[in-house]
């Protein structure tokens, strides 16, 4: 079995129909990994998003919580340091909501 014909113009635009479509492959796995490398960075970036978000919503539920004991307004204190608690457990669960 020949692979290519024996007539010369014939042979070339069959050897340049092979080397373009291995071009073209190569191509696109190129285009593949780097789309697949672009994805994991922003994974990586959710994953941050994720843990400031964690964090945020910690500390003020924290501050909160000891602003909560200052006498006379503790209690009306403590209120917007839950609100914006809230900020960050909604940042938070925008990347668990999405998996």
């Amino acid at each position: 079995m020949k692979l290519y014909s024996d007539f010369g113009p014939r042979r070339t635009r069959q050897i340049l129909a092979d080397v373009i479509s291995l071009a073209f492959i190569a191509g696109w796995v190129w285009f593949g990994a780097t789309i697949h490398g672009l994805i994991a960075e922003l994974a990586t970036f959710g994953e941050k998003m994720e843990s400031a978000g964690a964090g945020f919503r910690e500390t003020m539920t924290e501050v909160g919580g000891t602003l909560s004991g200052v006498p006379i307004i503790g209690s009306a204190i403590r209120v917007p340091f839950q609100g914006t608690s809230g900020a960050g457990g909604a940042l938070e669960e925008v990347r668990v909501s999405r998996s």
